[in-house]
């Protein structure tokens, strides 16, 4: 292009001429140079290119061994918290295993030092019995406290309502209740089981000489002697008619009767016992209120009547909450106060409500009358199988 150029110009005038040649020299070493970097440039951009490509290449090949790494430090990582974790669940089990025997260590312990407590109680009670001794044999006068319990029984009205009862106050003379209430078994003797069933048989053995000689009396001499023949005697109508139910024609001459040894109940508060019905073959029950002196006369035995009544399916206690249970009377937790009633109908409870202040006791001697071994084997054995299996599951009372 610039040759042609030049030949055009050549037919110009010299200094003209001269002039454009050099322009146009200018622009043929312009564009030589503006190639020369136009070619440069190209061998950096491609060099540029290829060392970016290098680099990402590069950095991709490092990315992939760096996720290698981690894909092996993870699965590394599981494994480590696999095995973490059983080592964990092994050292739970054997924490609970420890806690286990640690617990049962404490309960152990706890056993030996309520038996220590009970026994510094009994050793203590031993040196104080000595100087009752005259005092005793007064107040357990044979003669003397069954003719006053006889009076006291004879003196009670028998209430038919809800079910038959009888409420003896003034029932055994002063002296001997205020010597039961002063040697009464102490409390830490009935600790060993839970509120709602803190209670010894009598007589009491680690309550000392003097308790435990006059509950022999009161159970030997009174219970089963004066009080259970008494007893039998004034309910003699309605067991009769109980009896009748299950033995039509049983005469009730032909049956011995015998009075449990009993148990004194300790009461505290949270103690509850639902309306039930004592257990069958108990045809009798008695309770003897051991109020202290300043105790309130309130929760006392509450007597119910069972609008929806059946027989009870067992021989052992019917418990009836799920009944209509309507309360009927609420006998007063008076001293020196028995209460005793036909197992027969209705229901009964007690309970030491929220508001007992937390440590109240009460105390109650329970017992029951009702026919002996042999009698209730001879009474079974005339029945049907349908109802033999209402009265099987509790020969004891």
């Amino acid at each position: 292009m610039f040759r042609g150029l030049i030949k055009s110009l050549a037919l110009l005038r010299p200094r003209t001429i001269a002039r454009l040649t050099a322009q146009v020299a200018q622009l043929v070493a312009k564009q030589r140079a503006l190639s020369a970097r136009m070619k440069a440039g190209a061998v950096r951009g491609h060099n540029r290119a290829r060392a970016i490509a290098d680099h990402l290449t590069r950095e991709r090949t490092e990315r992939r061994e760096q996720a290698r790494v981690l894909d092996a430090s993870l699965a590394s990582l599981r494994d480590e918290l696999s095995d973490t974790s059983r080592q964990l669940a092994a050292l739970s089990t054997a924490v609970a295993a420890l806690a286990g025997r640690a617990g049962g260590t404490d309960r152990e312990v706890a056993t030996v030092r309520l038996k220590c407590d009970q026994l510094a109680v009994s050793a203590e009670r031993l040196s104080t019995d000595v100087d009752r001794t005259a005092d005793l044999a007064r107040v357990t006068d044979s003669a003397r406290v069954r003719a006053h319990v006889s009076t006291a029984v004879a003196g009670s009205q028998l209430c038919l309502d809800p079910f038959p009862h009888l409420v003896i106050d003034n029932f055994l003379p002063d002296d001997l209740y205020e010597s039961l209430i002063e040697t009464m078994p102490p409390r830490v003797l009935f600790e060993d089981n839970p509120v709602n069933r803190q209670q010894l048989k009598v007589p009491p053995r680690l309550a000392g000489a003097a308790s435990f000689r006059l509950w022999r009396f009161l159970v030997n001499d009174i219970v089963e002697g004066e009080l259970q023949s008494t007893l039998v005697r004034i309910f003699r109508e309605p067991i009769t008619e109980f009896a009748h139910r299950f033995w039509p024609g049983l005469d009730i001459d032909n049956v011995r009767f015998k009075g449990s040894d009993g148990r004194i109940i300790l009461r505290r508060r949270g103690y509850v016992i639902p309306p039930h019905r004592d257990p069958k073959w108990g045809w009798l029950t008695f309770i003897l209120y051991l109020a202290k002196p300043g105790d309130p006369d309130t929760w006392g035995t509450q007597l119910y009547r069972v609008t929806d009544d059946v027989e009870a399916p067992g021989a052992q206690p019917f418990w009836m909450q799920a009944h209509n249970n309507v309360l009927v009377r609420d006998v007063r937790f008076v001293p020196n106060r028995a209460l005793a009633f036909l197992n027969s109908d209705g229901s009964h409870g007690a309970s030491l409500p929220p508001e007992a202040p937390a440590d109240f006791e009460r105390y109650i001697y329970q017992c029951r009358v009702g026919p002996d071994r042999n009698t209730i084997e001879r009474l079974k054995a005339v029945l049907t199988p349908e109802a033999r299996a209402r009265w099987e599951g509790k020969d004891g009372y």
